[in-house]
């Protein structure tokens, strides 16, 4: 499993907590099965090194953004990606180790190894982290592909100190409001202007007012320690941009349909500028949602 890099216990609501009104179970894994199985389906074909297999996967709409790398391609220049990589990483392995769901749109958590990056080799006991969100249409095919990478693989390429701190910190202060059952603090987190998009439950909020408004219903459906940041994830943490993309795994204690205590497992990206949330996009694990009841 990932290692933990911040660990927030925040005391939830309690014996207070009440159940979330669940979406349709069979909605929700034809979903997962459409993006998780176009996801995992794409990583074999790069893990086979077949070229043809990878292609099969985009088409004329597909673009590719790796934002560590300041790379963003589309075809005809994108088709011709497979050949040169393997040329230059002949052995190279990748493995999915989870996948998170929105609608039409997958989080994949991701391991490669047997690659020299930046001057470092990565092998499978010390793997590139790599974290996917990949738009999949109802054909299967790749929309926009976007690389983030984490703050571990950001470390080992010596990434300043405080351009790490201020990604932690972020999450950090996201798990602390939204844990806490403070709809002040939330909002706190937020522009006056930001949009928080949690499309699986059918959620669009639009301006700090909303997401607040939401917060307080939020806060009803966790239990105690309701928060823990499991891994953190970035576009570069080796220079500076306004905005820039936080991402962060989550364990969210919650609530099942007996008022007991489950765990869910979630992840979020953060557009931020000067601090400040601008955009929250929020991603589910499928199997924790059906286990917690959070889909019936």
């Amino acid at each position: 499993m990932l290692a933990v890099v911040v660990a927030v216990a925040i005391g939830g609501c309690g014996s207070t907590a009440e159940p979330r009104d669940p979406i349709d179970a069979g909605e929700l894994q034809a979903e997962a099965a459409l993006v998780s199985g176009t996801v995992t389906g794409h990583v074999a074909a790069w893990t086979d090194h077949d070229p043809d297999a990878i292609r099969s996967y985009w088409d004329d709409e597909t673009v590719h953004e790796d934002t560590g790398f300041l790379v963003e391609i589309s075809a005809p220049d994108l088709y011709a990606m497979p050949d040169g990589f393997f040329d230059a990483y002949p052995d190279f392995q990748w493995e999915v180790d989870q996948v998170f769901v929105a609608s039409g749109v997958a989080l994949a958590v991701t391991r490669g190894w047997d690659i020299e990056l930046r001057g470092l080799n990565f092998v499978e006991d010390d793997p590139l982290w790599e974290f996917d969100r990949i738009e999949v249409d109802p054909h299967g095919r790749l929309g926009r592909w976007t690389l983030f990478y984490g703050l571990t693989t950001y470390r080992a390429w010596s990434a300043l100190d405080s351009r790490l701190d201020d990604a932690e910190s972020l999450v950090r202060a996201y798990a602390e409001a939204w844990g806490s059952g403070d709809s002040a603090s939330v909002a706190a987190l937020y522009t006056a202007d930001a949009r928080r998009v949690d499309s699986l439950f059918g959620v669009e909020l639009e301006g700090v007012d909303a997401i607040e408004t939401h917060a307080e219903q939020f806060s009803s459906w966790l239990s105690d320690a309701a928060l823990t940041a499991r891994f953190i994830f970035s576009d570069t943490r080796l220079g500076f941009r306004d905005p820039e993309r936080i991402g962060a795994v989550f364990t969210l204690r919650g609530v099942d349909a007996d008022g007991s205590a489950c765990d869910i497992d979630m992840a979020v990206i953060l557009s931020s500028t000067e601090g400040k949330v601008i955009h929250d996009e929020v991603f589910w694990d499928a199997d924790s949602l059906l286990a917690c009841g959070w889909a019936a």
